[in-house]
């Protein structure tokens, strides 16, 4: 796999990771629909990709490192972690 096909595909690994798609439930779509993917309803699938939690970012501020965690949309709060050093 590439690195343009990872990122391509990055929220369906991130479901893969949380054990929410599996191999089951993509033969299942294929087997619905005989092999093609016209006519059915991914609202399960954005469902189930949109709870996996965003990851926090890291900011480094001279020797430390802090999180910044999104608290409301538009606003973070910045908080030191002391397992980031």
């Amino acid at each position: 796999m590439t690195a343009q096909e990872t990122r391509e595909s990055m929220g369906i690994l991130r479901a893969i990771r949380a054990k929410k798609i599996n191999d089951g439930i993509i033969s299942e779509i294929f087997a619905k629909n005989g092999g093609s993917q016209k006519g059915y309803d991914f609202n399960r699938l954005e469902a189930a990709i949109k709870e996996i939690p965003k990851p926090s970012d890291l900011i480094k501020i001279g020797s430390m490192t802090y999180e910044a965690k999104e608290k409301a949309k538009g606003h973070r709060q910045i908080v030191r972690n002391k397992y980031l050093g």
